[in-house]
């Protein structure tokens, strides 16, 4: 079985050959997908693609690069958090700290992370993390937010990943 972990199949790019792309996708042997969210909207749209798709799934989350300036409304919040319980939810993300972009202060994108972190162990659920050019406070954010659940913390993936073996093995210690 071959698990697409990290696929944004809601984009309006797929409007015109989605149906074309998951036939080749499973021709391929392709059997399980999960529909990552980066915002509300997007989040939503992953749930509702699922929800019609067999071998289908959703996270949802706000990126990095989407949090904006002042961070997340309380709404927005409050609607990823309620979708995280969502059962065709499997995983909370994608989250995490991407500095090669100057969009959000690395401040709001740390405060977002950790958000999302005490969500995922909240649901019980894995948490997808975007990595860019911020090895350093990535992983320390990683080994205290899931160092401070009494479990450990549900687990996760690290999608982008743009560092060195050196750096992989304090992902590989978590």
């Amino acid at each position: 079985m071959i698990f697409d972990t990290h696929t944004h199949l809601y984009w309006r790019s797929f409007d015109e050959d989605r149906d074309e792309v998951l036939k080749r996708a499973r021709d391929a042997g392709v059997s399980r997908f999960v529909v990552v969210g980066t915002d509300v909207e997007t989040s939503r749209a992953a749930l509702e693609l699922a929800s019609r798709e067999e071998g289908m799934h959703a996270s949802v989350g706000i990126h990095p690069n989407d949090l904006g300036v002042e961070g997340p409304s309380a709404s927005d919040l409050a609607t990823i958090a309620e979708l995280a319980r969502e059962e065709l939810c499997v995983a909370v993300g994608e989250t995490g700290l991407d500095y090669y972009w100057d969009r959000v202060p690395a401040a709001r994108q740390i405060a977002g992370l950790r958000w999302h972190l005490e969500l995922s162990a909240a649901v019980h659920k894995p948490v997808i993390i975007h990595s860019r050019d911020a090895h350093e406070d990535t992983a320390r954010i990683l080994a205290e937010g899931l160092s401070t659940t009494s479990s450990g913390g549900p687990g996760g993936v690290m999608h982008c990943f743009t560092m060195g073996p050196e750096e992989l093995a304090a992902y590989t210690a978590l």
